[in-house]
């Protein structure tokens, strides 16, 4: 007998949840996708004991009798009120508070007068923090996208120093992962050069690129899974100041990963990275966590930082991504997508961070 997928764990728990008073609305359009995998931007997933329908509207139709699975499709109008409506005359009904408007709280209060609302924001994005072998593939092939669309955007930039802008060369960028495959960026590309870099998510300006660092952090989708990586690119001959605080920060880095095993603090990752760049009075440069889950969103759980509670559990798929970041001056970060399991981690990104790439 096949092994049931991560989601079809999931669908299986949260119908444990319901008895016959009790009911489920998922109006999360990443959870909904999760379940069913409706790839557009609006519809309902509403659940009881013996039925599960998929609730959309028009616009949607086609898309979910070639896309849904394992739902009865229901197409109404207004899809949240219908299931509302179903659940009055249920005594419980369970939602995600975290995806819920004011709004959407009035209605629910205005249909369902007399029904108790109880909280499941994170069962399904507890279910999504850990990756079965399909979604691990997806990030993979993210990756592999992200991989051949820098090697292009490299040269491209060798042969445009001192002619495009930052803004020109993300753009570039975006076009290349979707030309090599991406469904779209699956945020806004960074690219930037110099002192720009030394604010963490720097957004693309009008400056020209010239000789020296150039800061990408950019991220491929295949089929709605993310990958998120930060690298690199030197114009020019490496200055050598420059390069003795990257590779303090490719070692802090994986010291870092060193550290990651099942079972083992999620805060220890960041704690080993900061103790590192202690030791070169850098750790004061550090400003930010040192990274998050991977997946149907590019920030997802686990959150990793010195903060952090839990554990790392075989199959969570994140970042690590420690920065170093001096005003004006300079800004370093290089970025990881990682898969755990009980033999080890397998980095997914392929993009070398061993060694500068200069071009």
């Amino acid at each position: 007998m096949q092994e049931k997928s991560q989601r079809e764990r999931c669908k299986k728990f949260l119908l444990e949840l319901l008895d016959d008073d009790s009911c489920i609305i998922i109006k999360n359009i990443k959870n909904i996708r999760y379940l069913s995998n409706f790839s557009g931007s609006y519809g309902i997933i509403y659940m009881e004991k013996d039925r599960s329908l998929f609730i959309c509207d028009r616009r949607y139709e086609e898309r979910c009798y070639k896309e849904v699975k394992n739902f009865e499709i229901l197409i109404v109008r207004e899809p949240f009120r219908e299931a509302l409506l179903r659940s009055s005359s249920k005594k419980n009904l369970l939602a995600e508070y975290l995806d819920l408007s004011l709004a959407e709280l009035e209605i629910i209060r205005e249909i369902s007068k007399n029904i108790e609302v109880k909280d499941i924001s994170y069962v399904i994005r507890n279910f999504r923090m850990k990756k079965d072998g399909e979604e691990k593939r997806l990030i993979k092939e993210a990756s592999k996208i992200n991989k051949r669309a820098y090697e292009r955007f490299a040269g491209f930039v060798e042969k445009n120093i001192g002619k495009i802008t930052e803004r020109d060369a993300a753009l570039e960028l975006e076009y290349l992962m979707r030309k090599e495959g991406s469904e779209t960026p699956y945020f806004p590309t960074i690219v930037a050069s110099g002192g720009n870099a030394s604010v963490p998510h720097a957004k693309p300006s009008d400056k020209k690129i010239e000789q020296g660092p150039i800061l990408i952090d950019f991220g491929s989708v295949k089929d709605g899974y993310s990958t998120d990586e930060t690298v690199v690119l030197y114009a020019g001959k490496v200055d050598e100041e420059y390069k003795r605080m990257w590779e303090i920060l490719r070692d802090a880095k994986n010291y870092a990963v060193d550290s990651i095993k099942v079972g083992e603090r999620l805060s220890l990752p960041e704690a080993r990275a900061r103790e590192f760049l202690s030791r070169y009075d850098l750790e004061k440069f550090f400003v930010h966590s040192i990274g998050h889950g991977v997946g149907l969103e590019v920030h997802e759980l686990p959150k990793l930082s010195r903060d952090s509670n839990g554990v790392f559990e075989e199959g969570m798929v994140f970042t690590i991504e420690p920065g170093i970041y001096i005003k004006e001056k300079l800004g370093i970060r290089l970025e990881d997508v990682i898969c755990l399991s009980y033999s080890g981690i397998e980095i997914l990104t392929e993009i070398n961070k061993e060694a500068i790439i200069s071009v």
